[in-house]
């Protein structure tokens, strides 16, 4: 029934929005298209509007079942107050991929991890950053998200608060946001009686960072991050978290970082078990 819902829902989207005709793309966003603020001070308001409409109708998809779209969705939200046509399309673009896609639904249970078979109550996530992502700003995008039993229930892209002076800080930075959210899970499930498998796994594919949140020597060097960032270290020493490596390419994270060419996004989209219920 849910999954009934969700389509129709999209569908919904689409024909209100004059896309019900559309013909489909395979991405959300184009990897290869730079994305800017407008050049004008004003827009047209009726675009305003339907821009406004548009990102809030495909935010509340994401929010429930389409993880796929979150990091699109928040890139094109940042330019909602003064869209550009240049931005239009990209939303349009979006809701092309929706149109390939309306059938798409999260499936609960992948098989393994690590070779190992998923048990109900593992918790376990994966983080990752884009460094300096952000052309305008040169801020980087912080993006994770959590499995329970094999499917995914938690996900976020966020752009980070600070300018990152490396790869390392702004993966760094990525974990700190990521174990803020596995803490979260670690008291949701003692409130609702839930046994969860200890530490909680994070997957991140950055070895600098891990070295780091691993080793105080390194603080030297990084002294210039904020504070709050390095309490990572305490909940490691405690046995909450425990944070591993995984390669690029095995990262489930990495959608929500940046716009991925096709196969690197159906890859993902793979690893988020998001999968057509027409295939079944």
């Amino acid at each position: 029934m849910l999954e009934d819902m969700q389509s129709h829902y999209l569908k919904q989207v689409l024909e209100r929005f004059d896309m019900a005709n559309c013909k489909p793309v395979t991405t959300p966003i184009d990897s290869q298209v730079c994305i800017v603020s407008n050049p004008d001070e004003r827009c047209d308001m009726s675009l305003r509007e339907t821009y406004q409409s548009a990102i809030g109708s495909l935010m509340y998809a994401m929010t429930c079942t389409r993880p796929d779209l979150c990091f699109a969705v928040g890139l094109m939200s940042r330019y909602c107050a003064n869209p550009s046509q240049a931005h239009w399309t990209v939303v349009k673009r979006m809701l092309r991929y929706v149109q390939g896609t309306k059938d798409h639904r999260l499936c609960l249970g992948a098989p393994q991890v690590d070779g190992v078979p998923v048990a109900p109550s593992l918790v376990f996530g994966y983080c990752d950053a884009d460094w300096a992502g952000d052309i305008e700003s040169r801020k980087s995008t912080s993006g994770y998200v959590y499995f329970i039993g094999g499917g995914p229930v938690s996900w976020r892209s966020t752009r980070q608060e600070c300018v990152a002076l490396s790869t390392t800080e702004a993966e760094y930075i990525a974990i700190s946001t990521a174990v803020q959210e596995a803490l979260w899970f670690e008291e949701l499930t003692a409130l609702v009686g839930l046994d969860v498998h200890k530490p909680i796994r994070v997957y991140n594919d950055n070895q600098s960072a891990l070295q780091l949140a691993h080793n105080p020597v390194h603080h030297s060097r990084t002294k210039h991050i904020a504070i709050r960032y390095h309490f990572i270290r305490d909940h490691i020493e405690r046995g909450a978290i425990d944070l591993k490596y995984c390669a690029t390419q095995d990262n489930a994270a990495d959608v929500f970082t940046k716009a991925l060419p096709k196969v690197k996004h159906v890859a993902c989209m793979r690893m988020l078990a998001l999968t057509s219920s027409q295939a079944e």
